[in-house]
């Protein structure tokens, strides 16, 4: 190998791994991706996590069902990895297919962190989705 090519790639490389960790911050800072992922250099930037919460009509008993945890873990982990790219689609129609009782489902989803002023943790609500169920099974009740 000429010593030009491998110039070449050390130079490459080099600026690779200058470049990656300030865009891959703002990558998390943009989609919420998770910041242990995708050779995650912004975990050691990132002071918040992503929590839930949500609410069913009528109301369900999430520890109760052992069924209902399966759909809420998955949807969990995948929005940690996606952030803002993952659809929760599919979690409303596992769950209305789990439990004929649920008409709608609301996922809040919030940024926990701690506050730098107070050092207590701090939730700030991220956004709010719905689903019907006759929106999401392509039906409506008679």
């Amino acid at each position: 190998m000429k010593l030009s090519t491998k110039k070449t790639i050390v130079v490459s490389t080099l600026l690779v791994l200058m470049l990656w960790p300030p865009l891959h911050r703002a990558l998390v800072a943009r989609y919420e991706l998770d910041p242990w992922k995708l050779f995650g250099w912004a975990m050691y930037c990132t002071q918040f996590r992503i929590a839930y919460q949500l609410d069913t009509q009528p109301n369900i008993d999430w520890g109760g069902d052992k069924r209902l945890r399966r759909p809420l873990n998955f949807m969990s982990q995948r929005h940690r990895i996606y952030g803002n790219l993952y659809s929760h689609e599919q979690f409303a129609r596992e769950l209305f297919d789990l439990n004929p009782q649920v008409n709608r489902v609301d996922i809040g989803i919030q940024r926990v962190g701690i506050d730098s002023t107070t050092a207590k943790l701090k939730r700030e609500p991220i956004r709010r989705i719905s689903y019907d169920r006759h929106e999401v099974l392509g039906f409506r009740p008679d």
